[in-house]
């Protein structure tokens, strides 16, 4: 394999068996979904996660190729359009990180999720985004609920301004 479109970090068995074929093809939802990452960097400049690995090669795939490649496959492969591919990859990372805190803030009642929906800063996103919104912060309560029923179980009053997980884990080792 010439052209430095090879996974990095794979062998040529481990390539072949993972159904990787030269040349990759984005599919549309995949290129969609791209372009809804480059979307998000250019509106929310994402913040608070660190840069993803990226191997630059003027000869390797195009950004979308690669992205598609990881998220399909998750196997890297060396890149031309490197900082395309760094911005989008961040993006996401934002967008998902964004998601479980805002999450968290719902269940521990800090936010309503309507206070998400209605800022003109995020309304623009989609609605997938706000399922998956509503999907975290349920199991954050729920987490939070069990947690609370346990620490009640064993007689200890539970502390609403602390977290009752690490209140029960104290609990537990003393």
């Amino acid at each position: 394999m010439s052209g430095g479109t090879f996974p990095v970090g794979k062998t040529w068995d481990e390539v072949k068996t993972s159904n990787w074929t030269k040349p990759f093809k984005a599919s549309k939802r995949e290129k969609k979904n791209f372009e809804f990452y480059e979307e998000v960097y250019e509106r929310l400049e994402p913040v608070g996660v660190d840069d993803p690995p990226v191997f630059p090669d003027e000869n390797g795939l195009p950004a979308v190729a690669v992205f598609a490649l990881i998220e399909r496959l998750g196997l890297h492969a060396y890149c031309r359009e490197p900082e395309r591919l760094r911005r989008v990859l961040r993006a996401k990372a934002c967008l998902n990180l964004s998601i479980r805190m805002w999450a968290e803030g719902i269940a521990d009642g800090l936010f309503v999720q309507r206070e998400f929906e209605e800022d003109p800063k995020l309304s623009w996103l989609p609605e997938w985004v706000w399922k998956a919104l509503r999907r975290q912060s349920y199991k954050r309560g729920r987490q939070r609920w069990e947690s609370y029923q346990r620490l009640k179980a064993i007689g200890v009053k539970p502390d609403p301004l602390s977290g009752y997980k690490a209140q029960l884990e104290k609990e537990i080792h003393t």
